[in-house]
Order: structure tokens, then C-alpha cells, then sequence
């Protein structure tokens, strides 16, 4: 069996590197010579492609033809070479969804295409949903692990820590006057949040990315000392109006001596975050809290269009122009950052939301525990 390339990849990557392929943007120039003008015709109309190519570049004599340990990492399982998505593969075919960013005759332009310049193409296939998958997606955690950081780019994806803080600061209001009250039909959140300040014992606890402050009013109506924080002065705004005392801060640079906090919570607050931020606000949680601390984390898992990994770019909310990054993220990975961080996990809740006007999405909350 013979395949004859239909044409090359464009890119400005040359090396094959595992990781941060979202910020690549890549140019199929199509061989006149297999396919004529005719051939792209209508394809403009699919948001995604799938791309089929050759891993050229891999030299037929390191084939994996039997397991191996993903990336030769031991800490991951050895799994067959089927079982995974390596470019050591038998036949060295790769096969990528792709976004279309435009057709101008026999060149096609797509993102997240993971080959570089000079890759052949073998061909190249309109995505269609129905070719999605049929049921829930499961695969192991080290998968997920492995793929944390393969689409994220090398310098943060997403809304800018500016954009969020100026978007905040626009939807206040509204923000305000829709969720401030929000805790009224949530009483298993409000079990979590008794829970957690009973178990933290005295000491101030700080709610983190508060918003309009809910929590943090919530959990000082209990009896403790309470301070919020939030990335939007315009938030913070709102938060001090009847709530406890407030400050404007980024979490990833609290203004908190280290130890000195008994509790953190933060709820639905690091989904705006990419991977680097987070886990540098979750070094910032175990800085300022003492041993034995304790911190709660809430966050959206999924919903029915988008799994964990994914992330919703909002330019409207409220009806008023805002640039937001909302994601959606793994348990799994997430309990691995923060153990990372120092903590050690106590418990772990998923719940599906939707009930009383709630986003309709899977959601987890963590508990854990700096160790002492």
C-alpha cells in the first residue's frame, strides 16, 4: 500500500516538541498535482478539520511496536503503543482536529495542528458532530496528566489577568445584583462552607476571588473573623458594602503575611486562571496559611458542550463587552497541583449544578489541608 502526500505543512515549528501547540498556527499548501482547486470546495464551512499526516521525522528504526511508558516517564504506567497517541507509532500517522481558520484555493489554514514544517499531509477531513463521540469520554489519569500542558501556550492562554480585572469591574453591578444572594438556594454549599469554617478552628479566614463576597458574608454571619479579596476593585466595591473587610489583589500575590490565615476558600474563582497561574495561586494558598490551615476550592468540572480542559471565551455577558476565560477543570489534576503545592487532600465533593438558575455544570469541591 502506497500514500502519496497531498501536500506539506507550514509552520513555525520545526522541532517536535511535546507541549504548547496553542500557539502554533499552521498552513497546508495542497500538491496541484493530487488535488485540483475543485477539492476544497465547501469546506469553508466546517468550524474544524480533522488533518492526517506522517511523523516523517521519526526514524523507522525507534517504531514502537509493543508498551512503552508515555514520554519514558516511569511515574506513568507502561501502556501499549496503541494505547497511546506517541509519533513512534507502527505506521507514524497522526491524526489531529484542527480549527479552520480559512481556505484561499489550495492552501488551508488551521490552529492546534501539533506537526511541523514540512510534515506530509495525507489527507484532510471535514469534522462533523456526529462523528464526535457517542457517550461519556473516559480514559486513565495519567493521560490527563500528560496532555495538562500540550495545548496551553508558552505564555498563559486565554483572557489577560487585565481583561478579566477590567471586565469584573464593568459587570460589577450586575454581577452584583444577580448572585449576591446566590448562597439563599445552595444549601449544600452552605453545609460545605459551615463545615469547613468549624473545622478551621480560630483564626481569620480569607475568601479569595469573592466576588460580591457571598462566602465570605456567608461564613462571617457564622461567627469568624473574615476578609475578602478579589482581582476587580469594582468587586471589592461591592463586597465592602455590608460584607467584611475587603482588598483588591491578585492571587497569585497575596497580601497576607505567610502563616497567618486559618482558612482559605475560593469558589469558582481559579477557572480564570491558565495552568501556570494556578498553581502559583495555589503556592500563594499554602504561603499564607498556617499548618494544619485549611482551604476550599470549588470549580467547574463540565457541562453538556465542553469537557474538563476546555474553556469558554466570553466577549459579551451582562449585555456589556467583557473578555473572560472560563475553564473547565480535572479534579484530578487539580488535587495533583495543590498537592504539589504542599497541601495534602481531605476530601473531595461532585455535585451537578443547574437547580435554582445555576449554571448547569458539574462542578467539585476540594478540601485540603496544609500538613502540621
Amino acid at each position: 500500500m502506497d500514500l502519496t502526500p497531498i501536500g506539506r505543512v507550514e509552520s513555525s515549528r520545526s522541532q517536535m516538541i511535546d507541549d504548547d501547540w496553542d500557539s502554533v498556527t499552521s498552513r497546508i499548501t495542497l500538491d496541484p498535482g493530487q488535488v485540483d482547486a475543485t477539492a476544497v470546495t465547501g469546506l469553508d464551512q466546517f468550524s474544524h478539520v480533522e488533518v492526517v499526516y506522517v511523523f516523517d521525522q521519526v526514524d523507522p528504526a525507534v517504531v514502537e511496536r509493543g508498551a512503552r511508558h508515555p514520554r519514558s516517564n516511569p511515574d506513568w504506567p507502561s501502556v501499549g503503543i496503541l494505547a497511546q497517541r506517541a509519533r513512534m507509532r507502527p505506521n507514524r500517522l497522526g491524526v489531529t482536529v484542527c480549527r479552520l481558520v480559512g481556505v484561499d484555493g489550495l492552501t488551508v489554514e488551521v490552529a492546534d495542528l501539533d506537526a511541523v514544517d514540512g510534515t506530509p499531509v495525507v489527507d484532510i477531513k471535514p469534522y462533523m458532530a456526529e462523528f464526535g463521540p457517542r457517550g461519556p469520554v473516559r480514559q486513565p489519569v495519567w493521560s490527563h496528566q500528560l496532555m495538562s500542558g500540550y495545548w496551553d501556550r508558552a505564555h498563559g492562554d486565554g483572557s489577560p489577568p487585565s481583561s478579566t480585572r477590567a471586565s469584573y469591574d464593568r459587570v460589577a453591578d450586575h454581577y452584583h445584583a444577580e448572585l449576591a444572594d446566590e448562597l439563599g438556594h445552595k444549601p449544600l454549599d452552605r453545609a460545605l462552607l459551615t463545615a469547613f469554617a468549624e473545622s478551621a478552628g480560630d483564626g481569620l479566614i480569607a475568601d479569595i476571588g469573592a466576588g460580591p463576597g457571598q462566602a465570605g458574608r456567608f461564613i462571617r454571619d457564622l461567627g469568624r473573623q473574615v476578609v475578602t479579596s478579589d482581582l476587580s476593585p469594582g468587586m471589592c466595591r461591592r463586597a465592602a458594602v455590608g460584607g467584611p473587610p475587603t482588598v483588591a489583589a491578585d492571587m497569585v500575590d497575596l497580601p497576607f503575611r505567610d502563616g497567618s490565615l486559618a482558612g482559605v476558600v475560593s469558589l469558582y474563582a481559579v477557572i480564570h486562571l491558565d495552568r501556570e497561574r494556578r498553581v502559583g495561586a495555589y503556592r500563594q494558598f499554602e504561603r499564607v496559611l498556617r499548618p494544619g490551615g485549611l482551604a476550599l476550592i470549588a470549580f467547574h468540572i463540565e457541562d453538556a458542550e465542553h469537557a474538563a480542559g476546555a474553556a469558554i471565551h466570553r466577549r459579551s455577558w451582562f449585555d456589556t463587552d467583557v473578555d473572560l476565560t472560563f475553564r473547565f477543570l480535572d479534579p484530578a489534576l487539580e488535587t495533583g497541583a495543590l498537592t504539589d503545592a504542599g497541601f495534602e487532600p481531605l476530601a473531595q465533593l461532585v455535585r451537578r449544578g443547574g437547580d435554582g438558575g445555576e449554571y448547569p455544570s458539574r462542578r467539585a469541591y476540594l478540601l485540603m489541608r496544609v500538613p502540621g
